[in-house]
């Protein structure tokens, strides 16, 4: 619902379990841990994927995590344990700000000996300006070379450590982030390097031709993606001149303007210390925790935090469009402005969108659309709430000789939503899928990082993961009713189609 937020939504949401294979697999996974637990161990899994942000969320004490038994001492992450789920796992997070000004996250996990360090940046494509593009490249280059380390020793360093580094940009943020074993002698050389990555990029020539090329070469690539095409028309249409309008890989314009003076300006106006979050959890006690944030935030300027994005205007009228496109299905696209991540309708959408179109195959878009009239295979909505209004997306692919159909059982689906509201079984229902699967979202440490800098970088309620369940629960048919109300018009939605042949679409631009 959010990149990269607590409770991050994928661009195009993951089918879920029903609810009895749900309350089979959590039955199962107790069993599981019962029987390992009697015999003194934990199965070895590798927990080195990054989750999903996105999307991608407070007590000042130390938490009480399940430990994980070992047999042997851990020397490199593919040997880490995953933490067992379990429904109730207690997150305590601490926060502070350092003296150079970056908001710290923290919670304590000493059932596993490793640390998860995420670093957040206001610094996404919405402040590329006039170079679309910028963001995304600066980002890319960190890890490209350092004032004592080329790219090779980069790579060479950390894959000895067994360590893990990676650094992104979205539309709202830039993200630098270590996985790293918590002995001295691997954390204290992991983090001598990423907090020089972080603080002294070199911006090698060489590396900065070859990612410019790269980013030509993937504008190329986007004409023959469907789902890249009729995404990126669809931002181009609700925000017009507005920052998030700004295509994050930027256009072949702007990418040969850019320079290495160019990410050097960036860099220096937007990775600063005053612009930062950082969130840590692992294996280390707060006065580790507190150096280690000042150890990051040491060799970069305080500076400032970026300017606040503007609101969004909204669109006076819905407008419908074309994309031609030598496919075989057409794409159909409808959308709208929706909310920012602290709008106060947030939890009434999330628990209303869940229903109308989030919860996958259970959903009423695809009661209506694949069940009852076999028009599509997928069908999904969201919500993607960024710190000024995201888009609130219905996406699908059907025959282009279904597209008309499928567009009416779409608006027709929504506006009785919008009227409606869900029946009381249907909230029922959500209710109790939302509070069973959301302990899942918080059973490893590096998703736990991902929620603790979206609670800075959002500037979210520190009791987020504490009441989120009870917040869903609370959420009641008017509250629904009342927030698809207020922040959906119907009439001025964005529709858009991909395909062979333009469709006759209502809802013409007027």
């Amino acid at each position: 619902m959010t990149e990269n937020s607590p409770y991050p939504q994928p661009e195009k949401p993951t089918q879920r379990f029903n609810r009895k294979a749900l309350n089979a697999i959590i039955i199962i996974t107790a069993l599981l841990i019962l029987v390992f637990s009697q015999m003194g161990e934990w199965p070895a899994k590798d927990d080195t994927a990054t989750p999903n942000l996105t999307t991608e969320a407070i007590t000042d004490q130390t938490p009480s995590l399940q430990t994980t038994p070992t047999q042997a001492p851990l020397e490199t992450l593919s040997t880490v344990p995953k933490t067992p789920l379990t429904q109730g796992r207690n997150i305590n997070i601490q926060h502070w700000t350092n003296e150079d000004g970056a908001k710290v996250f923290f919670v304590a996990a000493p059932d596993i000996p490793m640390l998860d360090v995420r670093v957040i940046f206001d610094a996404g494509a919405a402040r590329d300006g006039d170079l679309p593009g910028l963001a995304k490249l600066t980002s890319g280059m960190l890890i490209e070379g350092s004032e004592n380390h080329d790219v090779d020793q980069i790579a060479t360093h950390f894959e000895q450590l067994g360590a893990h580094i990676s650094a992104s940009a979205h539309r709202d943020m830039a993200i630098v982030q270590l996985r790293t074993l918590t002995k001295a002698k691997y954390l204290d050389p992991a983090l001598t390097v990423f907090a020089e990555i972080i603080a002294k990029p070199s911006f090698p020539k060489n590396s900065f031709s070859r990612s410019r090329k790269q980013m030509r070469l993937s504008l190329e690539q986007e004409k023959q993606s469907p789902r890249a095409l009729i995404s990126k028309r669809n931002f181009q249409h609700l925000y017009s001149n507005h920052p998030y309008g700004i295509p994050p890989n930027g256009t072949n314009a702007s990418i040969n303007a850019l320079s290495v003076e160019s990410l050097k300006q960036f860099h220096g106006q937007y990775y600063v210390a005053q612009n930062s979050v950082i969130a840590l959890v692992g294996d280390v006690t707060r006065e580790q925790a507190e150096k280690i944030a000042d150890q990051i935030t040491l060799a970069i300027p305080q500076g400032q935090h970026a300017p606040n994005i503007p609101d969004v205007t909204k669109r006076k009228a819905g407008i419908s469009d074309h994309i031609q496109h030598p496919i075989q299905q057409t794409h159909l696209l409808v959308s709208t402005l929706g909310i920012s991540r602290t709008d106060e309708n947030y939890m009434a959408l999330y628990v209303g969108n869940e229903i109308f179109g989030g919860s996958g195959f259970s959903s009423l878009l695809s009661k209506e659309i694949r069940q009852d009239r076999g028009l599509s295979y997928s069908v999904y909505s969201y919500f993607s709430a960024m710190r000024s209004q995201g888009p609130f997306i219905i996406s699908l692919q059907t025959k282009t000789e279904s597209a008309n159909e499928a567009l009416q059982v779409v608006r027709e689906s929504l506006n009785d939503f919008i009227t409606n509201g869900p029946t009381q079984a249907q909230l029922d229902t959500a209710i109790q899928n939302i509070t069973s699967s959301f302990p899942l979202n918080t059973a490893n440490n590096s998703s736990i990082a991902s929620y603790l800098g979206s609670i800075g970088f959002y500037s979210l309620p520190l009791d987020f993961l504490d009441t989120f369940t009870q917040n869903a629960s609370k959420i009641t048919i008017d509250d629904i009713k009342k927030a698809f109300r207020q922040v959906i018009d119907p009439d001025k939605m964005v529709t858009l189609t991909l395909g062979p042949k333009s469709i006759d679409l209502e809802n013409k631009d007027n």
